[in-house]
């Protein structure tokens, strides 16, 4: 990975949402073990940014999560001490340093195109990730182990479900928002090249009359006998034509320009339905015309 500046500033992003995320919690057992959202948060980020280190990642939040529940729950209470919240919270480490190890471990981010494995992936990473915790946890407090594995066997795999059916949302929420923007950008093209298009046929129009401007004054340069006067007419004539060429520079260059831009642009027919309809429908609307169209 590159520790690029944006790198940095999303693995600290990805920090703070996943400590703030988790006071989002249920209690299954007790008031000692949560099962908090801050995991759904977690994966959803890790999978979405995949620059990001995963294991670097993780033992941030480890780092920083017992360090704000304990913050969060002296401010609340102020029944004991800061250091004895820390103490209280701090096997939740064990949870994130391990699901960071066992996300790198199943390489998870290449298993989107394949939703089970995706799932299951996850629901090993949340399970075993905090059946660690738990024992951990039996070593500082008076904990029923035993009540607290099935809720965490459910919960992860609800966990997971919902990190993929989030996941996939996002990207078919990117894909329509990429979709609109594709077709915005082309509306506007098609409306510039149109408009460009016209402003070029008056262009050719005007050489046209140039050229004819042009053989009028030469013509009238040999009817004249006038010395000083075809002196003048000729100096006029040399002018249009300088002028001419200058247009015909202008028109090849737009030519040249639209007809590279025809090759390289590609437009699919839905694409194009879209275009028309949302532009007829527009004017319809404008003029309060009885018209429906449909495609």
């Amino acid at each position: 990975m590159k520790w690029s500046r944006r790198n940095v500033e999303n693995i600290f992003l990805i920090a703070i949402l996943t400590t703030f995320m988790g006071q989002i919690y249920i209690n299954p057992t007790s008031n000692v073990f949560r099962l908090s959202m801050a995991v759904i948060v977690l994966s959803i980020m890790l999978i979405y940014f995949k620059q990001i280190p995963v294991i670097v990642t993780c033992n941030m939040i480890a780092l920083l999560v017992p360090f704000f529940r304990a913050l969060v729950h002296f401010l609340s209470y102020q029944e004991t001490t800061f250091l004895q919240n820390v103490l209280y919270y701090f096997p939740v480490v064990t949870f994130y340093i391990l699901y960071g190890v066992f996300f790198e471990l199943l390489e998870i981010r290449k298993k989107l195109n394949t939703p089970i494995l995706l799932i299951l992936s996850l629901w090993f990473c949340d399970s075993m990730s905090n059946v660690a915790e738990v024992t951990v946890r039996r070593l500082f407090t008076d904990f029923d182990f035993s009540h607290a594995i099935l809720n965490i066997i459910i919960v992860g795999l609800v966990r997971s479900i919902i990190t993929y059916i989030f996941y996939n949302g996002s990207l078919y929420y990117k894909d329509r928002y990429d979709r609109a923007q594709k077709e915005s950008k082309y509306r506007e093209m098609v409306l510039f090249i149109s408009r460009l298009k016209t402003e070029l046929f008056f262009l050719r129009k005007s050489v046209f009359d140039i050229e004819d401007s042009m053989e009028k004054s030469y013509q009238l340069y040999r009817d004249i006998e006038d010395v000083a006067l075809k002196e003048r007419i000729l100096t006029i004539s040399k002018n249009i034509h300088e002028i001419k060429k200058d247009y015909y520079r202008v028109t090849d260059g737009m030519e040249k320009v639209l007809s590279e831009e025809d090759r390289k642009t590609s437009i699919c027919l839905r694409e194009i339905f879209d275009i028309i309809s949302e532009n007829s429908n527009k004017i319809i609307l404008a003029r309060k015309l009885d018209v429906i169209f449909k495609f």
